[in-house]
C-alpha cells in the first residue's frame, strides 16, 4: 500500500506569494491546498484532511496568529507554521510559546531553508501521531492484560477450590478406608504401592512399607504373583482360602488397559458382624486362581 502524501494548506492574502509557494512545494510531492484568508482556510479544513498549515502572519480580516489559534482548538493534531514579513518578535514568540505555532519563517524566505523547515514540521507531526498511537496501543494492551489477569485470578481461585475439594475427598476417602475392618492395598503396573489403609499397612504390608514403596519389599511372594497375574491378564485372582479368610486381587482399569491391582483380604467371624483381617499362612507353592 503506497504511503499517503502529506497534505499542506498555505494561507496568504497575496496571490503572487501563493503562486511562488505552489511552484516551490509542488516538486516536494505534497498535496497542496491554497487559501487567501483565514475564513477560507477554516472552511477548507472542514472538508479536507491537512497535516500542516502555513499562514501569513498579517492578513486583512483575520491575522495568522488568530487563524492558528482556531486551528489549534479545532484540529489540534495539525502542525502550524507562520510565514511573515513582519518582525514583531514578541508576538511571534508568544504564538510559539502558547503552542499556536510550531515555527515561524521570515519573508523573504530561503527556498532550501523553508523546504527543510516544512520537512522537520511534518516529521514532528509524524512522531506526535506515532506516539499517540503507541500510547493508545499500550492503553489497549493494559486493558487486555487487566481482563486477562482477572480471568487468570478467577481460574486460579476455581482451580484452588477444586484442589481443596479434591484434597478433602482424598483425606476423607483415606479415613473411610481406615475405618473398614478389611486390609486394602493398591499397586500400580510397576509394582509401586499407591494406596493402603491402616489394616493393609499393619497386616498385609506388615509395617515394612507404605505408599511409595515397592511390593517386592513388603508383600509375600504368593501375593506378588497374584498381583502380577492380575495385571498381566486383567482378570481377578484369588489365593486359596485359608482357615478363616482369603486374599483377592482385582484389576484396576485405565482407558481400557490394566493400570494395576487392588488387594483385599477379609474374614467373616459370625453371621451378624463381619470383621476383616489378613491371614497369609501356608507354603510358597500355593498358586492364585481366577475368580469365579
Amino acid at each position: 500500500m503506497p504511503e499517503e502524501k502529506h497534505s499542506l494548506l498555505v494561507v496568504d492574502d497575496e496571490p503572487n506569494v501563493l503562486s511562488s509557494l505552489r511552484r516551490l512545494l509542488r516538486r516536494e510531492g505534497y498535496k497542496l491546498h491554497m487559501a487567501t484568508s483565514g475564513e477560507e482556510a477554516l472552511e477548507l479544513l472542514t472538508r479536507e484532511r491537512v497535516d500542516l498549515v502555513i499562514t501569513d502572519g498579517r492578513m486583512p480580516s483575520m491575522s495568522g496568529i488568530e487563524l492558528l489559534k482556531r486551528v489549534k482548538a479545532l484540529y489540534p493534531d495539525t502542525v502550524r507554521m507562520i510565514l511573515t514579513g513582519y518582525t514583531d518578535v514578541l508576538e511571534l514568540a508568544d504564538a510559539i510559546n502558547e503552542g499556536q505555532a510550531y515555527k515561524f519563517v521570515l519573508k523573504p524566505w530561503n527556498d532550501e531553508e523553508l523546504r527543510l523547515s516544512i520537512r522537520h514540521a511534518l516529521e514532528y507531526h509524524h512522531l506526535v501521531k506515532e506516539n499517540e498511537q503507541l500510547v493508545e496501543q499500550i492503553k489497549k494492551q493494559n486493558e487486555e492484560l487487566k481482563v486477562l489477569n482477572v480471568s487468570l485470578e478467577h481460574a486460579v481461585e476455581r482451580k484452588t477450590r477444586e484442589l481443596q475439594v479434591h484434597d478433602r475427598v482424598l483425606v476423607l476417602s483415606q479415613q473411610v478406608l481406615d475405618q473398614l475392618d478389611i486390609s486394602i492395598v493398591g499397586v500400580d503396573a510397576l509394582g509401586t504401592i499407591v494406596q493402603a489403609n491402616r489394616h493393609g499397612i499393619e497386616h498385609m504390608l506388615q509395617n515394612t512399607g507404605g505408599v511409595g514403596g515397592n511390593m517386592a519389599d513388603c508383600l509375600p511372594p504368593e501375593v506378588q504373583e497374584a498381583v502380577k497375574k492380575t495385571i498381566a491378564t486383567g482378570a481377578c485372582q484369588m489365593l486359596p482360602p485359608e482357615s478363616a479368610g482369603s486374599v483377592t486381587c482385582y484389576p484396576l482399569d485405565s482407558d481400557g488397559e490394566t493400570a494395576g491391582a487392588v488387594i483385599i483380604s477379609y474374614v467373616s467371624e459370625n453371621p451378624f458382624h463381619r470383621q476383616f483381617h489378613l491371614v497369609l499362612m501356608g507354603s510358597e507353592d500355593q498358586e492364585a486362581t481366577p475368580c469365579k
